[in-house]
């Protein structure tokens, strides 16, 4: 049957189920649950919500198959894989899961709508099975190691050696059909196969030993959905539309179990999916309408259903199911995935407004039971419930008594014999049990105050009332009501009430403040009171001001819970000893305290009940081990039978259990290593991995693999250091991050030691990196043998000083004729640089006096023109005009780059370096000068092998370069010759070149060619133009760019300057030019 048309049988088959349950009657239903679920969908991310199939592999991670990929969950994130047709060969085959199965090889074995697929859970490559192209309808991993896959077309078995599959069973009278449903192994190794006509049961070797056709246990073709073998000599056959049949693998006598929704113990659907034996040895059956569990001492079923509560079954079609290491059961449904654990322990009490027999509100305030067995419960808004566990039914206080409650808000609830006292929002009321009455209190009657906060019946029969205005004592024995107010100073306390009242084996009291006043001890005999209060700095002082709940061991210690964690007071020395709530916070809120047999405390917080082991000090959340759903406790709200039962109440209902009968479970989490970094570099990790000494920046990257923590993990790790091992504890590290960062390692072999604690206070396995950081060359073997060698020569130097000083004396001697001779040389190089500098100023003295000369030539010729009769015409103003302004530039550019030349050799020259188009600016600039060579006869060439290219630097300079180089090339060029402006890309970095045709340059001048008093000599008129400022601001700018310029020329054939630019500089802080 396709996939698609398997999932619309089992919506319509719930349908069905669903209208005949809407007759059916719920009279039968529990007052309490059994089991809590914790719910996943697709807004944690999943990747699709029907779920197929699940298993856990070796690593830890929970593999889930659904309609729309598979699905890897460590318990905080999940890894979708699914198919890519760009890259075929290393995704899965097809979106739709129908079955999922480990090995013991690390691999998974994925069976999809359209084939198989194997995923290596170490190096997470996926290896295809295009062979097997049908729709996969199983997967069996045998006992021995054997892959058996069950298609719509028949049987495969794995060849491991050649990594392919071969038919078995493939001729048409070998199985009943080759359609194949399900696959099972037995205890005797015999393969059971389902197919759409049947069942054949083949030795493991394949070879036929029974056959049971489907008429003979009265289903229609295509029924047969699971197959699955209980350990107990029974074979489980789950139809589509059938019910459950039972064979026994002995004598193959058979019973079928059917729905029949007027039995509440039946099936509440025939429509079966997985089937699942748990460690506890019971038996899980998934429907069409709940999961059920099967009971064989009594041979009937138990069924959960999804109620709307949000801890109930997210879905009633269930499809898949799987125990996880950690004991929890997860069921996969159409809407997503349920988990649970299948302790009994453990009962809940919540409201369901879909059951009569449940009560009446979530929020329980206080709980008492009386000497008949029966627990009252007291509700935020709802009134009292009265729960009768030996009838299993919940009656509302209106159908017990007579009479009516002050107010439906019960604060708490107190009693001895046959009286239950009950605090109210307005008010107290007594309860007689035997005339089903009550007897009213409130400030009429002389009590203190109507609003009732706390109550506590001490040993002597009074009774302890704390109002919003103070306490008042009631003597039960004559109901006279005493005013204690005047023992405690209003000074001392913030509030008059008491949230909490408490009597020691001493008789002596204990009253805690819930808003800040702290605890006080009263001493009724000596009429004394004395109070604990949070002192700063005082490690032996309590916690927290704000007081929840008071009990006291055996021993005589009184603990106390507050909004700061839990606290022991010890009577003799009066100090208190403080213990963390939890392994990732240093303060939490305590709401409720209880104590076992052996003085172990239990206790209620924001996040769940945990248990403190007093022998270790080892604390434990019991939330993920024993599913204490509950999560909202609040303070006070707990009660300890004379049974030594544990009542827990919250916002969401009622936990009972005995602390004797939870078992804690042992599994271990799991660390995963995920990244190595080095210099933010992931590194793929091996054993002794070995590096320099500058990769000394490590991180490591990891995650615990739980599905329990709550996200409040705590990861304690410790470097060590040339194998200097130590389990000293106070030497391990903590953090709540899931990554390591060590900055600046010294050389040395190291190991890095790392486990995980999660919110349960399970520790994981300890994970360990061993690397090594080398010595630097210098500080290696052979650098030591070289310093020992420097040292023995330095000795041997120092033993013969005498002929040394000798020769020192003569090569004193030869260096004293070098430096004179050096000093002759220095002298020339001087007389030849005041004359280049002479010819400097000379030249420049003459490029300033031309402009000059012209300006002044064309002022004194306006001027006599002007004084003519006829003056001066508008042309010949503007053009004597235009003659000024273009001398006016010269000088001005002319005094610019002396201005510039003196900033660069200054050191006060100022770029702006930005992202610029190095391209543009270049032919923007060569092209500018176009006409200007051209004029001269000269060809301009601009060639580029790149369009664009962007790299951090000045436009303007760049621009200036460019025009300075073309400017020069041109000087230089006669007429009828070339200047080529080039430009390629050098990735990182970026090549320009301006090569010409013209005289060249001698090579002996060539190093002096970009000195700003060297200009090159040469008798031809053009070359004397200029300042030679040019190529020495060129060189310049380069150079502040990070770049270089070199000059390649020989006489006659021309000159050819390089300049090469970096693509990124530095970023440097920079001002704008001001010239």
């Amino acid at each position: 049957m396709p996939f698609r048309e398997k999932c619309r049988l089992k919506i319509l088959s719930l349908l069905l189920v669903i209208s005949i349950g809407i007759i059916a009657t719920t009279d039968n239903t529990l007052a309490y649950d059994d089991i809590k679920f914790s719910n996943i969908t697709v807004n944690e991310g999943l990747s699709q919500s029907t779920v197929t199939s699940m298993i856990q592999d070796s690593e830890g991670y929970i593999w889930i198959g659904t309609c729309d990929g598979l699905n890897r969950f460590d318990g905080t994130k999940f890894k979708i894989y699914k198919h890519d047709d760009d890259d075929d060969k290393n995704s899965i085959l097809n979106n739709q899961i129908v079955d999922i199965q480990a090995d013991n090889q690390n691999d998974i074995w994925v069976g999809t709508q359209c084939g198989l697929s194997k995923i290596n859970i170490k190096n997470n490559k996926i290896k295809n099975y295009k062979n097997l192209n049908s729709c996969i309808k199983d997967i069996k991993i045998t006992k021995s190691g054997n892959v058996i896959i069950g298609t719509d077309e028949g049987i495969n078995i794995y060849d491991k050696e050649n990594d392919i599959f071969k038919r078995v069973l493939d001729k048409e009278k070998d199985l009943a059909s080759q359609s194949i449903t399900s696959i099972e192994e037995d205890d005797e190794g015999n393969i059971w196969i389902g197919t759409d006509k049947g069942i054949d049961i083949v030795s493991k070797n394949f070879i036929s030993k029974k056959r049971f056709h489907n008429k003979e246990y009265g289903i229609d073709k295509n029924s047969i959905s699971k197959i699955y073998f209980d350990n107990k000599e029974n074979i489980w056959i789950g139809t589509r539309g059938y019910g459950l049949i039972k064979i026994n693998t002995k004598d193959y006598s058979w019973k079928r179990h059917s729905c029949d929704l007027s039995k509440k113990t039946s099936l509440k659907s025939d429509v079966i999916g997985g089937i699942l034996l748990d460690d506890k040895k019971n038996l899980w059956i998934c429907t069409a309408n709940g999961i059920s569990k099967y009971n064989y001492d009594t041979d009937d079923f138990k069924t959960y259903n999804n109620t709307y509560e949000k801890s109930s079954l997210l879905d009633d079609i269930t499809l898949s199911l799987m125990q996880a290491s950690s004991g929890r059961i997860w069921v996969g449904t159409h809407s997503g995935i349920s988990v649970f654990h299948p302790n009994k322990n453990i009962k809940y009490y919540t409201f369901n407004p879909l059951d009569k027999n449940s009560i009446s509100d979530k929020s329980v305030k206080c709980i008492y039971e009386d000497e008949d067995d029966l627990v009252w419960v007291g509700t935020r808004s709802k009134g009292i419930d009265i729960i009768d566990r030996k009838q299993d039914k919940v009656y509302k206080l209106d159908e017990y008594i007579k009479g009516d409650l002050y107010s439906k808000h019960v604060r708490d609830i107190v009693g001895n014999n046959n009286n239950i006292y009950i605090a109210t929002s307005l008010g107290l009321n007594i309860v007689d049990k035997k005339t089903r009455t009550i007897k009213s209190y409130d400030e009429k009657n002389e009590l203190i105050g109507k609003k009732i906060i706390d109550l506590f019946l001490d040993s002597k029969g009074y009774l302890w009332i704390s109002t919003c205005k103070g306490i008042n004592i009631l003597d039960t024995k004559n109901n006279e009501l005493i005013d204690i107010n005047n023992l405690i100073d209003s000074k001392l306390i913030n509030d008059k009430g008491p949230s909490v009242i408490y009597e020691d084996k001493e008789g002596c009291y204990y009253v805690g403040y819930l808003r800040g006043s702290g605890l006080a001890k009263i001493d009724i005999n000596k009429k004394s009171v004395k109070f604990y209060k949070n002192i700063k700095d005082d490690k032996y002082s309590i916690s927290s001001n704000n007081i929840s709940s008071i009990t006291e061991d055996t021993k005589g210690n009184i603990w106390v819970s507050t909004s700061e964690g839990l606290n022991k007071l010890d009577k003799n020395s009066n100090k208190f000893i403080r213990y963390k709530t939890n392994y990732t916070l240093d303060k939490e809120r305590v709401n409720c305290v209880l104590l076992d047999k052996k003085d172990n405390p239990w206790f209620s917080t924001n996040y769940g009940i945990l248990k403190l082991n007093i022998k270790n000090n080892d604390l434990r959340s019991l939330e993920s081990t024993d599913r204490f759903q509950i999560y909202e406790f609040r303070p006070n709200i707990c009660y300890k039978n004379n049974k030594g039962e544990f009542f827990f109440g919250g916002a969401s209902g009622l936990t009972i259990f005995k602390p004797e009968e939870i078992n804690q479970d042992t599994y271990k989490t799991s660390l995963a290593l995920n990244e190595f970094l080095v210099k933010g570099e992931k590194y793929e990790y091996k054993d002794n991995l070995k590096l320099k000494f500058n990769q000394n920046n490590i991180s490591i990257k990891f995650s615990l693999i739980s599905y329990d923590s709550k996200n409040q993990t705590v990861y304690k790790y410790k470097l060590e250091k040339n194998n200097e091992s130590d389990d000293n504890i106070e030497d391990w590290m903590s953090t709540k991050e899931p990554q390591i960062t060590f900055n600046n390692l010294a050389p040395g072999n190291y190991k890095l030691r790392v486990k995980a604690i999660n919110y349960d206070g399970a520790v994981s396995k300890e994970e360990s990196i061993i690397f090594t950081i080398k010595q630097p060359f210098w500080k290696n073997n052979i650098a030591k043998i070289i310093y020992v060698l420097i040292i023995l020569i330095f000795i041997y130097l120092n033993k013969t000083r005498t002929k040394r000083l000798n020769r020192l004396v003569e090569n004193k001697t030869k260096e004293l004729q070098d430096k004179i001779k050096i000093s002759t040389q220095l002298s020339d190089k001087i007389i030849n640089l005041e004359k280049n500098k002479n010819n400097y100023f000379l030249n420049l003295s003459h490029e300033l006096r031309t402009p000059l000369n012209v300006i002044n030539g064309v002022n004194q010729l306006i001027n006599n023109l002007n004084k003519k009769d006829e003056g001066i015409s508008k042309e010949k103003l503007d053009y004597y005009i235009g003659v000024t302004t273009k001398n006016c530039k010269r000088l001005l550019n002319l005094i610019n780059n002396i201005i510039d030349s003196t900033k660069f050799e200054n050191n006060s020259y100022i770029i702006k370096l930005e992202k610029k188009d190095i391209v543009s600016i270049v032919e923007e600039a060569a092209l500018g000068l176009k006409d200007y060579v051209e004029s001269k006869g000269i060809e301009l060439i601009i060639d580029t092998d790149i369009e664009e290219k962007l790299i951090d630097c000045d436009e303007y300079e760049i621009e200036r370069c460019i025009v300075n180089l073309i400017g020069n090339a041109k000087k230089f060029t006669d007429s009828g010759g070339k200047i080529e402006v080039n430009i390629k890309d050098l990735d990182d970095k970026v090549l320009i070149s301006v090569k010409d045709s013209g005289v060249g340059i001698d090579e002996k001048h060539q190093k002096c060619i970009f000195d700003r008093f060297s200009q090159v000599e040469n008798n031809s008129p053009q070359i004397k133009e200029g300042s030679g400022l040019g190529l020495t601001i060129t060189k310049h700018i380069v150079d502040m760019h990070k770049g270089t310029i070199e000059l390649e020329s020989k006489v006659g054939m021309g000159s050819n300057f390089t300049i090469i630019l970096p693509v990124s500089s530095d970023k440097l802080l920079v001002e704008d030019k001001n010239i």
